[in-house]
């Protein structure tokens, strides 16, 4: 058992920068005074920086952290003082970051992920401690005696990210589609007011060009969009390989931080593909692993970790294969539930009609032209419902349940093991009920929350069908299963 030790001493400048980044909000509105060159600006962000440094020296004092052969601990605390203690086995994911400037030094920093869940970070930070603490953490994680060469044994990455696979991944992000409108309503602040005036009175040909330069910023405002995401994703996924031992996942990633993720095959919670609508014209899927416990919040979104950012859908299997034999992550053949009815599309389509119809004509009553926006959003929700209604599938087989649905115009394909399954829920309506028609939600975790896997306005055979099948493997009798009148 070791004794309780301070972090190195890189970990205040850590946590000071850390502190400079929580209060950004503080300095940002002083950043034109500062510019302008007001002298009290410069003792006040000075007093602020003076503070920040203290208190980072004060927490960095204070921590301590310790390694047993049954738990770690982290004791931390100025005037509170704060002993969090993590048994091994609870350990959903551990997390390895190593900065530019700490290589040198033969340091990382640790994050270490459990399934209590409630927390905005990791459950313990250890914020720059030599790589032999986490290969003594990851010894006593897999019950082995840890010792001064304990070194975690890996095989030949198991999958790698090319830079040309970085390049797709960034060009058919759909994130660039809101980002774009966003940054376009800002176009007529750059060009001069008093010029667009001119344009509008000297004549039709240069009010043309106004359009015609508008356009040409708009084409610089997505190029330079795209550069950007490049770049964002060239720095996140640079040299990203997915590595497998015996029990666990290595994942590894970035250009200035390079940051480690370990994942316990058996922690997994749900295996998911997803493709967005260009990368389904491309022939390309995403694939992320769903665990229990809160996760670091800069290497997943709700419990999500990306295992394959991209690939061709022609060899994801063979590859899933390859990383994750003993989940059996073979192509399904799907039962679609809701492709072959034509008229249920009307379920998938009312409340967009309900909602925009009149909104569209109120708008092209009074405001003419401005009713092509709520238009554009009236047929934008009836092709997702449409893609929605053609998608919607599922199948099972031994204990695994593969659930098709759709998020907007994202295809998801969820594999997820029963024993995953938290509880099953039906509900159908005083319409529905009639026609023999409802919905289905399977709820298991993924990070602090639960993710909902839907089927909506299926047959109730198929309700009947998955009820049997979550039923049969079930070997409690407290399976949660509520019907309700309720649309």
């Amino acid at each position: 058992m070791s004794e309780a030790k301070h972090f190195h001493p890189l970990a205040f400048f850590l946590l000071f920068f850390s502190q400079v980044k929580t209060w950004w909000f503080i300095f940002l509105p002083l950043l034109p005074r500062i510019v302008t060159g007001e002298k009290w600006t410069w003792w006040l962000v000075l007093g602020l920086l003076t503070l920040a440094s203290g208190h980072a020296f004060l927490s960095y004092w204070f921590a301590r952290y310790q390694l047993t052969t049954t738990h770690l601990d982290i004791m931390q605390g100025i005037f509170i003082k704060k002993r969090r203690t993590i048994p091994y086995e609870r350990i959903q994911s551990v997390h390895q970051r190593q900065w530019f400037f700490l290589k040198p030094f033969d340091l990382v920093h640790l994050k270490v992920d459990t399934a209590s869940g409630g927390a905005a970070e990791a459950e313990a930070n250890l914020l720059a401690v030599p790589t032999s603490v986490f290969q003594q953490l990851e010894a006593y994680r897999v019950h082995d005696v840890p010792s001064a060469q304990a070194v975690a044994t890996l095989d030949e990455p198991g999958y790698a990210v090319t830079q040309r696979e970085i390049f797709l991944f960034a060009a058919t992000d759909l994130g660039l589609i809101p980002l774009f409108f966003a940054a376009l309503s800002l176009l007529d602040q750059l060009i001069p007011s008093d010029w667009l005036e001119k344009a509008s009175t000297e004549g039709q040909l240069l009010f043309r060009s106004g359009w015609i330069i508008a356009s040409m910023l708009a084409i610089l405002l997505l190029l330079c969009l795209v550069f950007v995401s490049f770049a964002k994703q060239f720095i996140l996924f640079y040299q990203f390989q997915v590595t497998r031992t015996s029990q666990e996942l290595h994942i590894e990633r970035g250009l200035f931080e390079r940051r480690t993720t370990i994942v316990p095959i058996a922690k997994i919670q749900q295996v998911q593909l997803k493709q967005q609508l260009f990368r389904q014209v491309l022939g390309l899927t995403t694939v992320q692993i769903i665990l229990a416990g809160e996760q670091e919040k800069e290497d997943s979104v709700l419990g999500k970790i990306y295992l394959l950012p991209i690939i061709s859908q022609k060899i994801v299997y063979k590859k899933l294969a390859d990383l994750l034999p003993e989940l059996q992550l073979a192509e399904p053949d799907l039962h679609y539930v809701t492709a072959k009815n034509h008229h249920l599309l009307w379920y998938f389509w009312r409340w967009p009609l309900a909602c925009f119809v009149p909104v569209s004509l109120l708008v092209a009553y009074f405001f003419h032209w401005f009713a092509l926006i709520p238009i554009a959003f009236l047929l934008f929700f009836l092709v997702a419902g449409l893609y929605k209604r053609e998608v919607q599938a599922y199948v099972y087989h031994d204990k695994q349940l593969v659930i098709q649905t759709a998020h907007f115009l994202t295809k998801e394909l969820s594999f997820v093991a029963h024993r995953r399954v938290q509880n099953f829920e039906t509900t159908t309506s005083r319409w529905l009920y009639p026609k023999h028609l409802g919905h289905v939600a399977l709820a298991s975790l993924a990070g602090s929350y639960s993710e909902q896997l839907h089927l909506r306005f299926i047959a109730q055979r198929d309700i009947d069908k998955l009820y049997a099948f979550y039923g049969q493997h079930s070997q409690r009798h407290d399976i949660t299963v509520h019907s309700q009148l309720d649309d």
